[in-house]
Parts: structure tokens; C-alpha cells; sequence
């Protein structure tokens, strides 16, 4: 998934299109992520 497609994502999933600030949308993205990896190393967390 790419930058926009991220970027989007955000903006649905918080309902708000004031997501303007990069660095929050890259820190957004970042914890995404590592809860992603957290998923898949322990299932138990969903």
C-alpha cells in the first residue's frame, strides 16, 4: 500500500480530512504497523 492509499485510510478511519500534518500521518502509519507485526507474532491480540 502506498503513501496516499495510507493516507486515505487514515482519513476514513478517523472521519476527519484535517490529517494535513505529515509527520503525524507517518507516526499514524508507523504504529500501524508495528501493531501489525504484533498481530502476527501473537494472535492472541486481536
Amino acid at each position: 500500500m502506498g503513501y496516499e492509499e495510507y493516507k486515505q485510510l487514515l482519513i476514513d478511519m478517523v472521519g476527519k480530512e484535517n490529517i494535513n500534518d505529515d509527520t503525524n500521518v507517518l507516526l499514524v502509519i508507523q504504529r500501524l504497523s508495528t501493531f501489525e507485526n504484533e498481530i502476527k507474532e501473537n494472535p492472541f491480540i486481536s
